[in-house]
C-alpha cells in the first residue's frame, strides 16, 4: 500500500499507527494522516474527518510535513 500510494501520487489516511513509523523511515511521499480515535461508527468516522477538513487539505496542499495526527 506505501509504495502504490507513493507511486501513484495518493496520501494515505488510516487508524493504524505503523504508518507512523513508515513516515518516519521512508519520508513522504505519500503523506499519512491518522485518525488516533477509539472504534467508531462509520457515520462518526466521516464526522471527525469532516470536522478537521480545512486541516487536512492545508496539510496535504501547503505542510512539508510527512505525518499528522488527528485525536
Amino acid at each position: 500500500m506505501w509504495n502504490w500510494a507513493k507511486n501513484s501520487g495518493f496520501s494515505v489516511l488510516t487508524k493504524d499507527s505503523d504508518f507512523y513509523f513508515l513516515s518516519l523511515v521512508n519520508g513522504c511521499p505519500p503523506k499519512v494522516i491518522r485518525l488516533n480515535c477509539r472504534n467508531l461508527s462509520t457515520l462518526e468516522l466521516i464526522q471527525k474527518i469532516l470536522s478537521n477538513i480545512d486541516l487536512i487539505i492545508g496539510f496535504l496542499e501547503l505542510g512539508e510535513d510527512c505525518y499528522m495526527e488527528i485525536n
